[in-house]
């Protein structure tokens, strides 16, 4: 008993400073580290998938890097060899998932398949000529002999892992620098990640090529090793698991300066200081708005114009800034705004805003139809006819015709059959007068039975020819109760802004209230015309409207006033 204790005494030491222990110690240092990152990766995944789905496999193989690199040490001959082969396939597949998890959490684009082929195809076809020997040695022998890829195995990888771990740096360098100050460390952790594996790779393949076979190779050197390994692995993981801890990838995504304007809704053109187009936001998700693409130094104007010729856009009516598309059937509608790019002491350029504004524009169409359109007849109301009465007086659109009419006997028939009936007469009749009217001319109706239209460049016969079409057209109705519907009609025509609008309107006016008085028993009390029942006469007859048999006819035997006045002439415009 005492001898075997005293032999166990004697071998510790050896066994202490052998590196025994401190091999196993390391390597359980080294399970334990990749293991714990790998626990908390799977944990995360249950809460947020998205965040981690790429550094749970990058955990996976560290793992599989540090457990088969360390078997490689306690094992010998062919067994050594097959640990060490497997311990590169963690370490070939490392920069490739560091750099798609790093993607995944600085970027919100999306990765197309091609980026899977460059960077999974190499390290696959690495994997392939490391295990040929092992696995499958006469499957592919000719293929290697061929081109002795196992011979630049290393050299491969290095060039490879540098490149891919480059776009990893490009990838957080372009998130840092557009983010606030407060929002960064997160992405520092990545950025030392990378470089731990930067530091890492190089390290390994100049050991290999180079420092290793200056070295003795002893005992402690392998210790040394081992105890740095877990180290690296360490620094490599822990700073992605602080990252991720930190701050989750939609926080690091949603505040880049690159979302943010890459997500607006509004489309942003930078121009120079001679107005050509120098950049503009490239939208990776979400509503595109349906321009045409601008052109490198494009002329804002050109552009403009292109989008006018051949984008179907038109400018609205409203604003020569907003411009007007017709798609699937729905308008949509943009508006045109340019900000001056400077500081207190430099003009740079100007940057232009294309929004679209399609549902305010909508409600305000809205309301300026409440505004300027009458809800009964959809024709204009006296709102709008005041307004475009100061539009329209200027020497284009001299002579300007004015035409008042007026609807025969609507008191009468709301008097008798009710308002509804009068509101159906009235509605029959302002589309007989839109039917009628020329496309240039402006309608409004300025009271309850009365309507004013205004027609630039007109003439006396196009005015006659008008109240022509609106008789037979009213001649064509049989309504029910009131029959066939009709207007007394006057018009005149003013030749020169220097003339007054009221003074044009009230010619038109009079000989409108005219032809009511003739057809309509608006007459005199006396058994003979008085001196106005003439002038009436005279002005109703030189319009054509009723030869003197008619007026005879429609005079004779009358001696008495009427009880009901005639309604009030519209109020007229101001001058």
């Amino acid at each position: 008993m005492d001898s075997s204790l005293q032999s166990v005494t004697s071998q510790f030491p050896d066994f202490l400073f052998s590196g025994n222990l401190l091999s196993k110690v390391s390597f359980g240092l080294l399970c334990l580290f990749a293991l714990i990152f790998l626990l908390f990766a799977l944990r995360k995944r249950v809460k947020k998938l998205w965040d981690c789905t790429y550094f749970i496999w990058l955990c996976a193989a560290v793992f599989v890097w540090a457990l088969f690199s360390a078997l490689s040490f306690f094992a010998e001959g062919s067994f050594a060899q097959t640990f060490k082969a497997l311990s590169n396939i963690g370490m070939y597949l490392t920069p490739a998932l560091l750099c798609l998890h790093v993607w995944q959490q600085v970027s919100y684009k999306n990765k197309g398949p091609l980026v899977f082929v460059l960077l999974f195809v190499p390290p696959a076809f690495l994997i392939v000529m490391l295990l040929q020997d092992t696995f499958f040695p006469q499957a592919i022998n000719s293929f290697v002999a061929a081109y002795h890829a196992q011979q630049y195995s290393k050299f491969i990888f290095f060039v490879y892992a540098i490149a891919v771990l480059v776009k990893a740096y490009l990838l957080c360098f372009n998130v840092f620098y557009h983010m606030p100050p407060r929002m960064k460390r997160s992405t520092r952790f990545m950025l030392f990640s990378i470089s731990m594996l930067v530091f890492f790779v190089t390290l390994s393949f100049l050991w290999h090529e180079q420092i290793a076979p200056l070295l003795p190779q002893t005992e402690a050197l392998n210790i040394v090793l081992l105890l740095a390994a877990p180290v690296v692995f360490f620094c490599v993981l822990y700073p992605l698991f602080e990252a991720l801890r930190f701050m989750p990838a939609s926080d690091v995504i949603v505040t880049s300066r690159e979302f943010v304007v890459g997500s607006l809704a509004t489309t942003i053109l930078v121009l120079s200081r001679t107005m050509r187009i120098l950049d503009w936001n490239k939208k990776g998700s979400g509503k595109e708005i349906p321009l045409l693409k601008p052109l490198f130094r494009e002329s804002f104007e050109a552009y403009r114009q292109r989008l006018l010729a051949e984008g179907g856009y038109r400018v609205s009516p409203h604003n020569e800034n907003i411009l007007t598309l017709m798609t699937d059937e729905q308008e949509m509608h943009f508006l045109l705004q340019i900000h001056e790019a400077k500081t207190t002491k430099k003009h740079f350029g100007y940057i232009v805003e294309v929004t679209e504004v399609s549902p305010i524009y909508t409600t305000l169409r809205y309301f300026e139809e409440i505004a300027y359109l009458d809800t009964l007849t959809k024709l204009y109301n006296r709102n709008a006819y005041i307004t475009h009465v100061s539009e329209t007086i200027k020497a284009e659109n001299m002579p300007l015709l004015i035409l008042v009419g007026d609807v025969n006997h609507l008191k009468q028939i709301n008097d008798t059959h009710g308002h509804l009936v009068g509101d159906r007469l009235l509605t029959i009749v302002s589309d007989i007068i839109s039917q009628a009217v020329d496309e240039n001319a402006f309608v409004a109706r300025v009271g309850g039975d009365e309507f004013v239209l205004l027609l630039p460049r007109g003439s006396k016969e196009v005015a006659e020819s008008f109240i022509k079409a609106t008789a037979a057209l009213c001649e064509q109705v049989k309504h029910e109760v009131f029959g066939s519907p009709s207007l007394s009609w006057g018009y005149a025509v003013m030749d020169s802004v220097d003339q007054s609008y009221n003074e044009v309107l009230s010619e038109a006016d009079a000989m409108m209230y005219a032809q009511k008085k003739v057809l309509y028993q608006f007459r005199s009390s006396g058994l003979l015309p008085d001196k106005e029942i003439i002038q009436d006469r005279a002005s109703v007859n030189s319009a054509g409207h009723i030869s003197d048999e008619e007026y005879l006819i429609a005079n004779e035997g009358s001696n008495q006033v009427p009880e009901q006045a005639p309604e009030n002439a519209p109020e007229q415009a101001p001058e």
